[in-house]
């Protein structure tokens, strides 16, 4: 069978494992990848109103690659910021005075896109034929100004499906402890920190 994970990553190094809720964990766990509806998936980002996020700052990437490379998918999406209607729910709990939520979400041809790759996987999978592949969600091309780090979390919520609520995935992401634990998350800090002019 096709072998699946969802993970976050602010940068390739940048990784905050730790950081998963057990909630994340059950989730992903129990979550089949084949069901998934990516025009239904949305990823809610709390963090300090002062980083500013934007559309191609969370990337989806799939990649799907059978034993006999019969199949090779490689797909890099840039989610758009989505207009909320409101806050609640989940994304309301805990929310302080000095944060902010950014939405994003595929576009209905990134959609299709994605869509149309895991159908092709799906039957790979149904035909017998083994693999690996993997389903990540990152932060990209953001600038933090270096002033904001020390006190700046990040939380990353999603919804998977429209009718159910947010559930918070990885929450409580300091860059600057990371960067303190692992010098290779130091040098990928370095390369998201601006100073703006």
């Amino acid at each position: 069978m096709i072998k699946h994970y969802l993970a976050i990553a602010l940068t390739l190094l940048l990784t905050a494992c730790a950081n998963i809720t057990f909630k994340g964990m059950y989730e992903m766990a129990t979550l089949d990848i084949f069901a998934l509806d990516p025009a239904q998936l949305n990823i809610a980002v709390r963090t300090d109103k002062a980083i500013n996020l934007e559309q191609g700052n969370v990337v989806v990437e799939l990649s799907v690659v059978s034993i006999d490379e019969t199949l090779f998918i490689e797909e890099k999406l840039f989610a758009q910021v989505s207009q909320a209607k409101a806050i609640s729910g989940a994304l309301a709990s805990g929310l302080k005075s000095n944060e902010a939520i950014t939405i994003f979400n595929l576009s209905p041809e990134d959609a299709t896109v994605m869509k149309q790759a895991l159908t092709q996987a799906k039957t790979y999978k149904d035909n017998g034929k083994k693999g690996k592949g993997s389903l990540a969600i990152k932060l990209d091309n953001v600038c933090f100004e270096r002033q904001y780090l020390a006190q700046a979390e990040i939380d990353i919520l999603l919804q998977l499906e429209k009718q159910n609520d947010y559930f918070m995935f990885l929450e409580n992401l300091n860059l600057t402890e990371l960067a303190n634990d692992d010098p290779n998350n130091q040098v990928a800090l370095d390369e998201i920190t601006c100073t703006k002019s």
